[in-house]
């Protein structure tokens, strides 16, 4: 079976607010945009999949995050957001 990737439209919620992530896939690293609903400007993200690890890094708004997770099927990544505001829980779903 091949590793899935990251490549394509991922949505998830963390307090109260939509997470998109538009991604970029290219062997194991990851790039792309980060939009959170409510806001018109877009962060760029950064990172890794070294599956079933995910590791991205962004910003947003000028305020650094950081996300950890893993695949927990080949279109569910669910993982943690930290950030100023602290550690969120947030499962990402591709579209």
């Amino acid at each position: 079976m091949a590793k899935p990737s990251m490549t394509g439209i991922w949505k998830g919620e963390a307090l109260d607010f939509p997470y998109t992530l538009d991604l970029t896939q290219l062997s194991s690293h990851v790039s792309g945009l980060l939009t959170v609903g409510g806001f018109t400007k877009t962060g760029n993200v950064m990172g890794v999949n070294y599956y079933p690890n995910v590791l991205l890094s962004g910003s947003f708004l000028r305020h650094g995050a950081h996300f950890q997770g893993h695949f927990a099927d080949e279109n569910t990544v669910t993982g943690t957001i930290k950030s100023a505001h602290g550690a969120h829980e947030i499962t990402f779903r591709r579209q």
